[in-house]
């Protein structure tokens, strides 16, 4: 199964549907179907994983390299950032049952105001029944991890970092993503696209996208 074949197979799935019956209303969310937003965010993706939003060349090679490479199986990494996209949200169709308790991760405030804490976690944690028999249990995990990350970096962070030094952004970034930088910052960036809360987040995420050394690899140890 190629990914166009995977992603019209979870778009009719029941359970990535009932997203079309949780709305959102907040600074990035006005009234917005989760849907609707998942479908927008896809849409991005598949425009920006080519690259060409990249205008550094030397780092626009390294970035289609990276996504290019195959992951496990038959998808290249760029498979699994566009499945990460699409899947991004799909906790947020969910409940959970504290004791006799049950709840849904969608929270309305008063004021009508909606939020949902922890819906990255939730996300990454359903994702894999959604998507297990299409795709290899490593992919499933890739995907899973990547959604689970796409909240390490908010746009409250963004106006602390403004004032750093670039290195110590970029020191931040790959720290923060447990070792998915590339991909976590990618989904990221195609989330808030469209959200005018995060023109800092994006302004930033353009930046790094154009730096080099954004894409080497980077290892911890003592000595």
């Amino acid at each position: 199964m190629n990914i166009d074949e995977l992603i019209r197979k979870v778009e009719k799935d029941p359970r990535f549907l009932k997203l079309k019956n949780v709305i959102e209303n907040n600074s990035y969310h006005d009234h917005q179907k989760v849907y609707d937003h998942s479908m927008l965010v896809l849409k991005v993706a598949k425009e920006k994983i080519t690259g060409d939003f990249i205008q550094n060349e030397e780092a626009k090679e390294l970035f289609k390299k990276f996504v290019e490479d195959k992951f496990d199986g038959d998808l290249a990494r760029k498979d699994c950032m566009l499945l990460a996209a699409l899947l991004h949200d799909l906790g947020k169709a969910g409940y959970y049952r504290d004791g006799e308790n049950e709840r849904s991760v969608l929270h309305t405030n008063s004021k009508g105001q909606t939020s949902c804490p922890g819906h990255e976690y939730i996300s990454s944690i359903l994702v894999p029944d959604l998507l297990k028999g299409s795709i290899s249990e490593k992919e499933i995990a890739y995907v899973s991890q990547i959604i689970k990350l796409h909240g390490s970096i908010k746009d409250e962070s963004l106006s602390v970092m403004k004032t750093w030094e670039f290195e110590d952004v970029l020191d931040n970034i790959k720290s923060e993503s447990e070792g998915l930088y590339i991909e976590s910052l990618f989904n990221i960036y195609c989330d808030v696209y469209y959200a005018q809360a995060s023109s800092d987040l994006r302004e930033m995420a353009v930046k790094i996208f154009n730096s080099p050394d954004f894409y080497t690899k980077r290892t911890y140890y003592l000595k």
